[in-house]
Order: C-alpha cells, then structure tokens, then sequence
C-alpha cells in the first residue's frame, strides 16, 4: 500500500498520518502497526515518531511470515552450562512469541534445551528467559532452568553479579574530542509508567544495579561519517535503559528512532549484547554488523576485543 503525503500532514508523526493507508484505524493500533509492518517513508523504514513531509511517499508492507521464520532460523543455543545458556537472538525477532502465536519470539529455540535435557533426564526442569532485549537489538539472551535458578538469577542481578555487555555505535558532534578508555556512570531514574518512550528523571537511582556504565573505546567510519563506538555495561537493566542513557550522556545509538537520530538506511539499530557473564558462566557474541561496516568490521572487533562475528 503507499500514499503521497498530502499538505496538511506535514511536519505530522508518522504514526498520525498512518491513517492515510488505515483509515478508521485508532492512533494505538496504529503504532502497534509498526511491529508487523514495514513503514517506509521515501523507501527508508521509519518509526513512530518521524515527521513526515508534504509530497512523502509512504509504503507499507506487510512483514510475512516468512520472513518471521527466517529469523527464528538464525537463532541459536550459543552456549550451555546448566542452569545458565546463552541465545542468539537476530534483530527484527520478539524475545517472547506473542499471544496466540501470531509472531514466533526467540523463546521458541527453548524447546532445543529441553530437548536435550529430557534426553539425560525426563525430570530435568524447564528451561525460560532470564532477559530479555528490544525486538530491532540483537545479542546474547539469558535462559536459566528451572525456577530456583531462575530465583538465583535475579537476586544476583539485584546484587549486581550478573554482567551485560553492549556494544553500541553513537552519533555525536564531539566524536574528535572524546578520547578512548573515556568511562561515564549514568546514574539517572527512568520514568517508564505508561510510556513508549522511556524519560531519563534529573535525580539518581538509589539502585546501582539500574545504573548503566558507558565507556568510550575509539572511532570506526560508517558512511564515511566517524561514529563512536562505546561499550555498556549493566547488571539488570529495564526497558529502553542503554537506549535513553546513552542519549542522555550525548552519545544516541545510530539507527535508534526513538532516542537518537532515526532509523538508518540499513535498517540496524546500532545496539547489540555482546557478552554475558553469570557466575563462572561467561560468553561473547560480536554483533552481525559486517554488511554495513565492510572492513571497519575489523577494526570494531579490535577495539571491542572480540573474535569474528557469528553472522556474516
């Protein structure tokens, strides 16, 4: 389906001037759209809150299930060590399958384990997510069996023992000035009642554990533009954290719509878990970037000091 964007819809969100493609369509289910949907303005995917110009084409077309599929077979069991594993979790997959099926999610690869296990012991427990990540983030998940674990698991988060690892690629003005190794502790609470997108509060969290470590570890090119890269560090975590801190700290993930400048023409969210540690149970995942970096691919894998990328 596609549509010119008339007069009176300029400088309008997207998800407003949607209803030129859904007419009698509410606001809400409008932006629930922009998960099942590819909404393109110009032929560029955009989200939610891009303003849109007159004259714009817009296009929308249906994600199929497919494509749904397709992704669900590019995650992976990356690594076990009961009760703790790692999985691979694509961008564009749910972490959790929707209700009633209608969108597959990475937890589906859970039946892998449980597989496994039966085959030592049919009374081996469960296995479920421990973390979860943004449906358009890819990375390391954490699975946990059964629910002591599990209840393990999140008193060690609480008690910042449990380590998350991102890496990100922000987009600043100050990419000269901010030299490698440069660390920033952002500290502030996130307002996240009712809200699609989280608001970063002038006061500090009492809970370390919510805090998000940023560290500077140098400049990689993508589209012949400096970009920073930085490495993110936290214990728990919760909606959007990495996403609205970094904005915070002047350093928005490129290709975020929401916190930083917009979705970029590949269509990446510059934000990928990397690395997860709990317990004597530790794992790294370079993130799938190479198409779009090309040969800086390398040098972020130096920088990051991690070993080639699973996805290529």
């Amino acid at each position: 389906m596609k549509a010119k964007i008339p007069n009176q819809y300029a400088g309008q969100r997207l998800d407003k001037a949607l209803i030129l493609l859904f007419p009698e369509t509410s606001l809400r289910h409008r932006r629930r759209l922009f998960t099942s949907w590819n909404i393109r303005v110009d032929d560029v995917v955009r989200g939610p809150a891009f303003k849109v110009q007159a004259g714009q084409e817009l296009i929308a077309i249906e994600k199929s299930d497919a494509d749904q599929a397709s992704l669900l077979r590019r995650a992976a069991v990356h690594a076990v060590s009961p009760p703790w594993a790692a999985l691979y979790k694509p961008a564009g997959l749910d972490s959790v399958t929707l209700p009633g099926g209608s969108r597959p999610g990475l937890d589906q690869i859970l039946v892998e384990l449980d597989s496994a296990e039966t085959a030592h012991s049919e009374e081996s427990p469960g296995w479920r997510l421990a973390s979860r990540l943004d449906r358009d983030v890819s990375g390391l998940v954490v699975a946990v069996q059964g629910r002591g674990a599990e209840e393990r698991f999140r008193r060690m988060e609480a008690a910042g023992e449990v380590g998350k690892t991102y890496l990100l690629l922000a987009d600043t003005a100050d990419a000269a000035r901010l030299s490698a190794d440069q660390e920033r502790i952002i500290k502030n609470a996130l307002d996240m009642h009712d809200r699609r997108k989280v608001r970063v509060l002038d006061e500090d969290d009492p809970d370390p554990s919510r805090w998000t470590h940023l560290a500077v570890l140098g400049q990689i090119l993508l589209d012949d533009k400096k970009m920073t890269l930085v490495r993110a560090e936290i214990a728990r975590g919760a909606r959007h954290q990495i996403r609205a801190h970094a904005a915070a700290a002047g350093l928005p993930i490129v290709g975020d719509p929401i916190y930083g400048a917009g979705a970029h023409p590949s269509g990446i969210l510059f934000l990928h878990c990397a690395a997860l540690r709990v317990e004597g149970f530790a794992v790294e995942c370079p993130p799938p970037w190479d198409a779009a970096l090309g040969e800086e691919g390398g040098r972020l894998l130096d920088l990051a000091e991690l070993a080639s990328s699973p996805e290529k």
